[in-house]
This record gives C-alpha cells, sequence and structure tokens, in this order.
C-alpha cells in the first residue's frame, strides 16, 4: 500500500520587496498567505503499483459549492489516467484515487479543471484543506474594490519533484514556495495570455541563508499568486493570477492567465 509523508515546506525569495508591506515574519501576512496556499495546494500523484512520484500540482477550488482541482493541461499529454492519479489526504498518509473524476481542457492555455463530483472519497480530498473560492481567482477581479499593486510581490507554491522521494512504499514530498516578480513578456506572448515571473538559480530562504533553487518538474499547474495588502497587522489577499505551465532555470516560470477558462469557473 502506498503511504504519504509530507515534508513540510521550504520558502524562499528573490529579493522582491513584499507588496503593500506585507511582513515576512512570524504572524506577518507571508505567513499567513504560506498557510492559505497550504490549505489549497495539492500534489497530484501518478503510480503503477511499483513505484510512485509527484506528477504535478493542482489547486483546491470551490465553484458553485462543488470542489474542484485547477492544474496544467499538459499533465494529461502523456497518457496519464486518472484510475493512476492519486492526491494525499492533509491528515494522515493516505491517498484518494481520481478514478470517476471529469477533466476539462482549456482550448486557448495551458490549463485544466478536474471536477470531484464522481470520485468516491471526495469528501475525505477536504477534509483538513481550505479551498479557494472563485472570487479569488484574477478573472472576477471587477467584483473587487482592491486590486493587486502592479509589480507587486507573486506566490507560486506547489511539490517539484526534486524535492520527493520514494522508498519502501512511501512517497515524501516537500512543499515549495516562492516569492517572486513579474517579467517583462513580448506582446505576442502577453496576447497569448501568458505570464512571466522570475525564476533565478540562486534564492534566499526564510533564514536569510542562500541556496540553489530546484528543478520545477512536479510544479506543473501549481497556482501563482498575487499578495495583496490589507488592513490589519498580518492581514493579506491572495489572487489567483496564472497556472504554471513550464520554467527555463535561472530565467522565468511561466503561468498561463486564469481568465482563460473563467466562464469554466463560473459554470463549476
Amino acid at each position: 500500500m502506498l503511504r504519504w509523508d509530507a515534508l513540510g515546506e521550504t520558502r524562499v525569495t528573490f529579493g522582491v520587496a513584499m507588496a503593500d508591506g506585507a511582513d515576512p515574519r512570524p504572524g506577518g501576512a507571508f505567513e499567513n498567505a504560506c498557510a492559505a496556499l497550504g490549505a489549497c495546494t495539492l500534489a497530484l500523484v501518478v503510480h503503477d503499483f511499483h513505484r510512485a512520484g509527484v506528477l504535478g500540482t493542482a489547486t483546491l477550488l470551490r465553484a458553485r459549492g462543488r470542489p474542484i482541482l485547477l492544474t496544467a493541461g499538459h499533465l494529461f499529454d502523456a497518457g496519464a489516467r486518472l484510475g493512476n492519479m492519486l492526491v494525499p489526504l492533509a491528515a494522515g498518509h493516505g491517498f484518494v484515487c481520481l478514478a470517476g473524476a471529469r477533466v476539462r481542457r482549456c482550448a486557448d492555455a495551458d490549463i485544466a479543471i478536474i471536477s470531484l463530483d464522481g470520485v468516491a472519497g471526495a469528501a475525505s480530498v477536504l477534509e483538513g484543506r481550505r479551498p479557494a473560492g472563485v472570487p479569488q481567482v484574477s478573472g472576477h477581479r471587477r467584483r473587487h474594490r482592491h486590486r493587486a499593486r502592479e509589480g507587486g510581490s507573486v506566490l507560486v507554491s506547489g511539490y517539484p519533484a526534486a524535492l520527493s522521494r520514494f522508498e519502501r512504499g512511501w512517497l515524501g514530498a516537500r512543499r515549495f514556495t516562492m516569492v517572486t516578480c513579474p517579467v517583462d513578456a513580448s506582446p505576442a506572448a502577453l496576447a497569448r495570455g501568458d505570464r512571466l515571473f522570475d525564476y533565478g538559480r540562486i534564492a534566499c530562504r526564510a533564514d536569510g541563508v542562500p541556496i540553489r533553487t530546484p528543478e520545477l518538474q512536479g510544479m506543473s499547474g501549481a497556482g501563482i499568486w498575487s499578495l495583496e495588502g490589507a488592513a490589519g497587522p498580518g492581514a493579506a489577499r491572495l489572487r489567483l493570477l496564472a497556472v504554471q505551465s513550464s520554467f527555463m532555470h535561472g530565467r522565468f516560470v511561466r503561468g498561463h492567465d486564469v481568465r482563460a477558462i473563467d466562464a469554466f469557473l463560473r459554470q463549476g
């Protein structure tokens, strides 16, 4: 039987200033934002009854009262089957198999939605987690007066395969959260809905120690969020901007704008 081992979290920054005065110290907006991401960010795991590994990352959303997973569409290009795809439980060491789920892919972006309606044990996926709501998605910003400051801090959180290990029926994985900022993209890329964010080879860990950043296979599908300040100590708002699609180590992380699937999210 395959078992899950959550190995904690590594947080890094590329030296960008925290948006709207957010404070990375304990109890500050950055720590609270990381906790919120941990409650809605899941590893997507594949297994073949002999080995298991991290295939990608997904964000747990609630649309029209129903849970869905938002991830990268290209994860399904290599013949990945939902019967061999698992998501770990937040509590304990078990998994829920995604057999019975329904996948919808966006025609214009590398984004997919996994509906959990037909999944046995879908309620267990929600236990100990807090799904993000559809109003937290970029395409619904018009409902909110507050907007992310241009060039402000961006958080990306997921499960790189490089920070995972499989041994004797146990799959362990460590969540990787980075604070980064937008970088310029060509007009053609912007027209396609591409969003680019800084991803250097060296970053500063939360304790200030510089470290080498990992390869990001396994982060595909991770949410890319703006961190917006709010009134009150330690307060912040997170707004989902894009879904991570690819990266070039030492240069950038690429995401596809979530507004490409605005209609899907409104339908649930």
